[in-house]
């Protein structure tokens, strides 16, 4: 029989005690990871990747930095992640091209809600999510609702349509105008806005009734006119038309000389006070390319609208905020999603008054 030394007995009976504890630990940590459990554990803001600051001077570049820090400076005091790893990062630089007549830089901070999830094997260990739909964006010269966003600046010359169809407008709060939606096909995904502008103006206005007619009426001459000019290409090559051509190519202007005979007539029945009204449309369900004038609470309806120029104060440097834009998207029934979804909607409502002070300090004035 081998005996060991007093020294090396105390020793590894160390060792087996500490291995011990080891195992006891591992065991009890993956007992206790819990998907519902994991909002306790305590989580990290973590600076993410730095983008492009195309378009940008230095000096605005520096102003536009400061802003976005006093933003972050508000939710990081009004929320602590749980559960989480927030990466988060400010956004500069933007394309000329998106319109025209720049009245304001548009920028932001946008922030990343990435939750701790258990690791499907059953080893007790949790990892960082890799992608989620839980997500804030604070754009400042820039406003979002739904999936389209409005510049500090008219649309460019090529906009498909020059306007913008919303089926909701924000509603005005205390202080702040507010929209809900819904993500298309998955309910428990929605989008919080809110929308802090100067008190008594819009960076949207309607699209009139006139400016939507002759806007059709425009579009469907251009159809009409593409069309005779195939034909005449056809001629002038020789080509032989069948009556059935002859038919095809006089149904297609008819298509489009249809509802421009109908604008003309309402553009000259039509009152001035009707054809000044906002503009709200409704698909006619049918063939007809014009789809129906109606009031703006017609359900399934479309209101135009459009960027309003005369909102921003273009004495103002391009980096002074003239709008604010929070747009918080949150993926429901998750524990650490809802808890998010209580402190950073918590923090925006009670902070209204500091991003409208921000609107203020930039006019050098008490009321925006």
């Amino acid at each position: 029989m081998i005996k060991l030394k007093k020294s090396v007995m105390n020793k590894l009976k160390n060792f087996l005690l500490i291995t011990l504890l080891g195992l006891v630990s591992m065991a009890g940590f993956t007992q206790d990871c819990v998907q519902e459990e994991l909002i306790k554990l305590p989580g990290e803001w973590k600076a993410g990747m730095k983008g492009s600051t195309t378009n940008v001077s230095p000096e605005s570049l520096l102003r536009e930095k400061q802003t976005i820090q006093s933003i972050f400076e508000i939710f990081k005091a009004g929320y602590n992640p749980m559960g989480c790893q927030v990466s988060y990062g400010g956004i500069y630089g933007f394309n000329t091209a998106s319109g025209k007549n720049w009245m304001a830089n548009p920028y932001g901070l946008s922030m990343y809600f990435l939750n701790y999830v258990c690791e499907p094997d059953n080893s007790g260990k949790h990892y960082v999510n890799i992608s989620t739909a839980t997500t804030l964006d604070v754009r400042v010269n820039k406003f979002q609702m739904y999936n389209i966003e409005f510049f500090a600046a008219e649309f460019p010359d090529d906009h498909e349509t020059g306007y913008i169809m919303v089926s909701k407008l924000p509603e005005y709060k205390n202080g702040y105008y507010f929209l809900e939606t819904t993500a298309d096909g998955n309910r428990k995904i929605k989008t919080y806005t809110w929308l802090i502008f100067y008190n008594d103006k819009l960076p949207f206005k309607h699209v009139t009734q006139r400016e939507y007619l002759l806007r059709k009426k425009g579009d469907f001459k251009l159809k009409t006119d593409e069309i005779n000019e195939r034909v005449l290409t056809k001629k002038n090559r020789g080509d032989e038309f069948t009556p059935e051509d002859i038919e095809f190519y006089d149904g297609q202007r008819e298509y489009y000389g249809k509802p421009i005979r109908l604008i003309e007539e309402m553009l000259r029945t039509k009152s001035v006070s009707e054809l000044e009204s906002p503009a709200v449309i409704q698909s006619r369900g049918d063939l007809n390319p014009l789809p129906t004038l109606v009031e703006i609470s017609t359900p399934d309806s479309e209101i135009l609208i459009k960027p309003n120029p005369d909102y921003y104060n273009k004495k103002l440097p391009k980096h002074a905020p003239q709008l604010f834009s929070i747009n918080l998207t949150i993926s429901h029934d998750d524990p650490v999603f809802e808890d998010i979804y209580e402190k950073v909607s918590k923090t925006v409502f009670s902070n209204v008054q500091k991003y409208r002070a921000m609107l203020c300090k930039s006019l050098g004035t008490e009321k925006p």
